[in-house]
């Protein structure tokens, strides 16, 4: 669909190193805006807008919450390193202040891990129950190449 491809235009705009700072230029603002254009016309979108207006959660005009949507999604922080949409859906390398060791913190998207893994830069190495005793709560384990030495392990 148009919304999968506008989604799939936005996962290659991120530095994935934490202590990259990120820059965002006209081609990848417009994909955002392209992007949350298609999705605030979604019937999902539009659930979810009625049901957190019904909670008192969100602003009435779906214009509106959709500018909120836009600035947790895409507003960088820490120092412009990272956002709340590369976190979850893209994934990002930081150094381990105990261990000295890079690690990878995020990728809550398996639309990214099956798209590295199928490049042969993912490799799925298990999964583990993390969380409450009733196994609701699972990690899964893999390695990430990239362009460093290092291939960042996330457990």
């Amino acid at each position: 669909s148009r919304l999968d491809r506008a989604f799939m235009a936005l996962l290659d705009n991120y530095e994935r190193e934490g202590d990259k700072r990120e820059t965002v230029n006209a081609q990848e603002r417009a994909e955002m805006d392209k992007f949350l254009d298609l999705l605030d016309d979604s019937p999902h979108m539009r659930y979810v807008h009625k049901v957190l207006v019904k909670w008192q959660l969100a602003p009435a005009k779906l214009r509106d919450w959709m500018a909120q949507v836009y600035d947790a999604w895409f507003s960088n922080y820490y120092g412009g390193r990272t956002s709340g949409f590369e976190h979850v859906f893209v994934g990002e390398e930081k150094v381990n202040r105990e261990t000295g060791k890079s690690e990878i913190i995020g990728l809550h998207n398996w639309i990214q891990f099956v798209r590295e893994e199928a490049r042969g830069n993912m490799n799925y190495l298990g999964y583990a129950h993390r969380g409450p005793a009733d196994g609701t709560m699972i990690t899964v384990k893999f390695a990430w190449v990239d362009d460093d030495p290092e291939i960042e392990v996330k457990t």
